[in-house]
């Protein structure tokens, strides 16, 4: 496992997290205008889950690599807690999600997209308050403040363009420690995702990062297929824990 540490404090204060909360092409301004390279927003099924609804669809061709349950172990779980998928798409990983536990929050700016995640929601059984869905303008994340737990941005970083503005006001809309979770393709060449051109280096994203607020921001790079999960937050002390603690990965 490769982990890249921005601050040193990230594997201290996610358990924190864990333990105390409570349960394409960009337009001008950025936001999820749709494209052949979205490959989170293409049309799929979803599996039957926790959310107590009914397959709809065969199984998606993208859940082998996309792993969403790694993902979500590796975030300390979702069940229970509010979550916002910030650009829903197709609403793949709305209803993984949803299916994991999670009351999620779809966003997006495509009016017929969020249509079609309301028909599978209402085909599935699955109740408004696990799933809502808002239409948002380009650019804006769309939350209240301290709204939800979490929230989630899968493979549309680079589409946007204010991006310190955008998860300054995502952080703001969340709840301490603010954990943000940023899911994007490896610079290198794999058999699904995007132009090598139209991805971004790890190190980059952290970097860019720092403006909006965040005190821990760190990267797992062997975790899932073909991507990294990057993951923005804010530094929670915990009992005993002093400024000048040393982390080893």
């Amino acid at each position: 496992m490769t982990f890249t540490m921005r601050l040193r404090f990230l594997l201290i204060s996610l358990p924190l997290f864990i333990t105390s909360c409570t349960c394409n092409k960009p337009g001008p301004e950025g936001g999820s205008e749709g494209s052949d390279a979205n490959v989170h927003g293409q049309t799929g099924g979803t599996e039957p889950g926790s959310s107590g609804g009914k397959p709809t669809s065969p199984a998606d061709p993208r859940d082998g690599w996309m792993a969403t349950e790694t993902v979500f172990e590796v975030v300390g779980g979702v069940k229970g807690r509010t979550i916002v998928d910030l650009f829903a798409g197709d609403g793949y990983y709305a209803f993984k999600l949803v299916d994991a536990g999670a009351n999620v929050i779809a966003i997006d700016t495509d009016p017929t997209k969020l249509a079609a995640i309301e028909e599978l929601r209402k085909s599935r059984g699955i109740p408004e308050e696990r799933l809502r869905t808002r239409l948002t303008k380009a650019g804006e994340p769309g939350l209240l403040p301290r709204e939800a737990d979490m929230a989630f941005c899968v493979h549309r970083y680079t589409t946007l363009g204010d991006r310190a503005r955008f998860f300054a006001n995502v952080r703001s809309g969340l709840k301490s420690p603010a954990p943000v979770i940023i899911i994007e393709f490896l610079m290198t060449q794999t058999p699904v995702g995007p132009p090598l051109e139209q991805r971004i280096n790890e190190n980059q994203l952290m970097d860019e990062l720092d403006p909006a607020g965040f005190s821990d921001i760190g990267v797992y790079t062997q975790k899932i297929p073909y991507q990294y999960i990057a993951i923005a937050q804010d530094f929670v002390p915990g009992p005993g824990s002093a400024d000048d603690a040393v982390v080893t990965p």
